[in-house]
């Protein structure tokens, strides 16, 4: 029995969900920094993550904000530790906050606080003897299938952690749900409260696919982020854990059609 799976997450979804949290100072964050660990990662049939000391060696970190601007953020020492200063995004790369349009198969609404505010997001990557996209990620997965009859339910759990610029405060609050078909659902909570300046977020995208003699029958997907943290301070190479960060969808677009795309491009698990 093999599984195979895709993840695609773009950085622009951190503009529609967090949840509470403590209310900012006034004058905005002074969060202009980040450190942590660059870890060895792989991902087994079981979809197990398994992280290790960082054999890369030394090198450099940059981050890439939503304009494709590439810059350097901080030296990366040969043991996998850092510590990287966050630049202001470039004036391209911000875009303003829009609450989702919904579609037919979808209920509720989210709102926008701040209609002005504008955003980006900030890919960082290594450049040592292993280069790529790196980000904090946890993945946990729940495997009830009999392994005889190929009947029961799957669940995968990651989280990923996002930076975000906002050149002013933006609150986001409420619920989306959208059925595609009797077989496929996905719910969105959202309650954002991102001050002036960097903030971190958690992306947790907890996915359940039901099957029957191993064909898929049903997928369910929540979306959630909190605000505040990061989900570790253990950063891996994404392309060890089959993540892709350049796909995904912006902010200006979270309607029910897209939330379906989104959540199947994000867990595609075969059985054979």
């Amino acid at each position: 029995m093999k599984r195979r799976m895709a993840l695609i997450f773009g950085a622009g979804l951190v503009t529609l969900v967090s949840c509470p949290q403590p209310s900012p100072p006034s004058s905005g964050s002074d969060f202009t920094s980040i450190s942590g660990q660059v870890m060895d990662a792989s991902l087994d049939e079981t979809l197990k993550l398994t992280t290790g000391a960082w054999t890369g060696g030394a090198g450099s970190i940059y981050g890439t904000d939503d304009a494709g601007q590439k810059t350097k953020l901080g030296d990366l020492n040969a043991n996998g530790s850092f510590t990287a200063s966050l630049p202001v995004p470039s004036a391209a790369a911000l875009k303003k906050v829009t609450a989702p349009e919904t579609s037919s198969g979808c209920t509720g609404k989210i709102t926008v606080s701040n209609p002005n505010a504008q955003i980006s997001g900030l890919d960082v990557s290594v450049d040592a003897n292993q280069d790529g996209t790196i980000a904090p990620v946890t993945i946990i997965t729940d495997d009830q299938v009999n392994k005889t009859t190929g009947t029961g339910t799957a669940t995968i759990t990651v989280a990923t952690g996002a930076l975000v610029y906002a050149d002013q405060a933006v609150k986001t609050s409420g619920n989306l749900a959208c059925t595609a078909d009797k077989t496929f659902t996905v719910s969105l909570n959202t309650n954002i409260n991102y001050v002036k300046g960097w903030n971190k977020a958690t992306l947790i995208m907890k996915s359940t696919v039901e099957y029957d003699s191993f064909e898929m029958v049903a997928q369910s997907t929540a979306v959630t982020m909190t605000s505040g943290t990061l989900p570790t301070n253990n950063w891996v190479l994404t392309s060890a854990v089959a993540i892709d960060l350049a796909g995904g969808m912006s902010q200006q677009s979270f309607s029910g059609k897209t939330l379906k795309n989104f959540a199947e491009s994000f867990l595609h698990s075969n059985r054979n």
